[in-house]
């Protein structure tokens, strides 16, 4: 006999007076041979469904996407001729060993001889060796532990007797888990030329089996998918009509299996390199074929909105070009829809057409208009190596990168990378001012400094200014004052000699606007008193004032006394002046810490500072001028020399020099 290619068709249903009179959850599976003539292949339709992601015992990892698997797999077996009323799915705690028990034998009420029961599990399944070389298989439920997966666990043995509760003629098990000790028998099938195969196969008992692979290799899951490879070709397989492949609308466990073992093994070695294979077994021997009835109906796809001159691909195929509604009639299934057009982004989604569906297709402009904005204003911008003015700027540019490029006299330049986007077309940019160093000295040192009327610290120390603003600087020592004024065009320095009266200007960077200096009192020559005009006083230049610093000093121990150039602070953040800032950090019993900083204008300086402990029984003896110095613990005191010298008192000759130890001296 020829070959039956694409001579049995699928019956829709039958006459509507026979659906009104069957009870509720009852669905008879109509088929029609080669001959043309319709037989019932099916009473009834039975699915009982598992999924497991979570298990109780903690060395047993979760999955991510068995309970998605499913649900998936239960609606789509809604389209299959199952109805919703005869799938039992139980999820995560819902599906112990006793529940999953409990339900064959609920199935095994409900059966009848010519009905067909559909198994699926996702879930981990484990294979055991035995003694004698032989082998376990066992499927997991979420109570199942794996240091007793005999008493705990799903054996293949037990699935099998399970089984026998059940009436229905057709068992087939599809099991997302790499599994083992399937205990097979050996499958008999029909030759698809035999006459009549279709009645023979659906006719004869069948208990089959289908595992998404062998025990040594591992299921493979993907959030590209959102479910298991097994899953996710069953799914796309009956969707797209491909699992039935000799088009003759009727997939049997044969089919199925082909179909499944290379696709299966395609999705997940694209995931996770080598993949994994699907194994068919036949639990018990037979002629039988469980068998699915497949139609794969047609809806309407409407596309609305669409640009003028665009083109739509469906599954990277033409299907429509430089029409603004696309309405057409296609067949059940998943279809990746794009559409193109000029000056548009392109437009790309996936369609599960399992319905009439209606799309309103939104492209975004390649273009949008980019904002910029600085602080200060009036800086110059280069867009990719174009000039693009000063901003703000406003410009129109494409999604994407843009290289931009900041500068302004005075200024840090900047360049970085743009991200332009719908979502992001304007941005506030805010340069840092240029600031110059100037070195400020005094004869004798420790001469307290002042920029602009603010206190600084002591001489020797390095200030910074910014450029092209005026500052005075002001130095007082022992109630003498001298000053000078000064713009900076680049790093310099001041110096004061108090003994002459005197203060100079370094460095060709600084330009002197103004000079105070203190000198021996003079009388005034006596001259005829005479009207005088004056002339109206000039306003005084605004001097630009430096941006605050801030210091975040944290301290161990937290109760220590922090001082900020002698002046008492607290810990967290403070404002300071810019510039060099002495901090100093003591608590009894502990070794006092002093440290310096140098602190921009604008700049935050995280600070910590930890005082170490005192270590008891060592002391060092000093003798200088005189004076003994006893250093021991935490103490210390000061011998021939009167009076005392308060911490916070600045000493106007700075920070003392250092004592040379005496070379005669020896640690005891």
């Amino acid at each position: 006999m020829s070959k039956v290619h694409g001579i049995v068709f699928l019956i829709l249903g039958v006459v509507c007076s026979l659906w009104s009179q069957q009870p509720r959850g009852m669905k008879p599976v109509e088929m029609q041979d080669e001959k043309g003539q319709t037989f019932v292949a099916y009473d009834n339709s039975y699915a009982f469904i598992v999924g497991i992601n979570n298990y109780s015992d903690p060395r047993i990892p979760g999955l991510n996407y068995a309970v998605e698997d499913a649900k998936a797999i239960a609606q789509l077996l809604e389209g299959l001729d199952f109805p919703k009323e005869n799938i039992k799915i139980l999820t995560n705690e819902n599906a112990t060993l006793t529940r999953i028990k409990e339900e064959f034998v609920n199935l095994g009420g409900k059966t009848r001889k010519n009905d067909r029961l559909l198994v699926y599990w996702a879930g981990h399944g484990e294979s055991e060796s035995t003694a004698r070389g032989g082998e376990i298989g066992y499927l997991i439920p979420h109570d199942g532990k794996r240091s007793s997966m005999y008493s705990s666990c799903l054996s293949m043995d037990e699935v099998k007797r399970l089984t026998e509760l059940v009436g229905a003629k057709h068992v087939l098990f599809l099991v997302d888990a790499c599994y083992g000790g399937l205990s097979a028998v050996t499958s008999r099938s029909l030759p698809k030329e035999s006459e009549r195969y279709l009645q023979k196969v659906t006719s004869a008992e069948a208990v089959q089996i289908i595992t998404a692979g062998t025990k040594d290799e591992q299921v493979v899951e993907s959030s590209l998918w959102g479910h298991s490879a097994f899953a996710k070709a069953i799914i796309d397989g009956f969707q797209t009509r491909l699992v039935d492949q000799d088009g003759n609308s009727v997939v049997t466990t044969d089919e199925l299996y082909s179909y499944l073992q290379g696709k299966v093994f395609e999705l997940s070695r694209s995931q996770r390199p080598p993949g994994h294979k699907p194994v068919y077994a036949t639990l018990k021997p037979s002629e039988g074929q469980f068998a699915f009835v497949v139609a794969v109906p047609e809806f309407t796809l409407s596309l609305t909105g669409l640009p003028a001159n665009s083109t739509v691909y469906s599954n990277g195929k033409v299907i429509s070009k430089d029409r603004q509604l696309f309405k057409e009639k296609m067949r059940r299934g998943t279809y990746t829809i794009e559409v193109e057009a000029p000056g548009k982004d392109r437009f790309s989604t996936t369609v599960d057409l399992s319905n009439d569906r209606e799309m309103a297709v939104q492209m975004k402009s390649l273009m949008v208009s980019y904002s910029l904005e600085t602080r200060p204003a009036g800086v110059q911008v280069r867009i990719d190596g174009v000039d693009a003015g000063v901003t703000p700027v406003r410009k129109e540019l494409s999604i994407g990168q843009h290289r931009i490029e900041l500068k302004k006299d005075g200024y840090d330049p900047m360049s970085y990378t743009a991200i332009v986007s719908e979502e992001n077309r304007y941005e506030l940019k805010e340069l840092k001012a240029l600031m110059y160093d100037v070195s400020v000295t005094s004869s004798p040192r420790g001469a307290q400094i002042f920029l602009n009327d603010l206190p600084q610290g002591q001489t020797p120390m390095i200030i910074q200014v910014r450029p092209g603003s005026k500052y005075t600087v002001e130095l007082q020592q022992e109630g003498k004052k001298l000053s000078t004024a000064f713009q900076a065009n680049g790093s310099g320095g001041v110096s004061a000699d108090f003994g002459s009266g005197s203060i100079n200007v370094t460095g060709s960077n600084l330009i002197v606007a103004e000079k105070k200096e203190e000198k021996p009192a003079v009388a005034p020559p006596q001259v005829p008193a005479q009207t005088v005009q004056k002339e109206a006083p000039k306003e005084k230049p605004k001097e630009a004032m430096p941006l605050p610093a801030y210091v975040d000093i944290s301290v161990e121990p937290k109760d220590a006394a922090v001082t900020i150039d002698g002046t008492t602070a607290s810990t967290g953040k403070t404002e300071v002046k810019p510039g060099r800032r002495t901090i100093k950090v003591t608590k009894s019993g502990y070794e006092p810490e002093e440290q310096t900083v140098d602190i921009l204008p604008g700049q935050t300086k995280q600070h910590p500072i930890t005082l170490s402990k005192v270590s008891s029984g060592t002391s060092w003896l000093w003798y200088v001028a005189g004076a003994a110095v006893v250093i021991g613990g935490a103490a210390y005191a000061v011998l021939g020399k009167k009076g005392t010298t308060s911490v916070t008192e600045p000493d106007k000759y700075g920070s003392p020099p250092g004592f040379p130890i005496n070379p005669s001296w020896k640690n005891p």
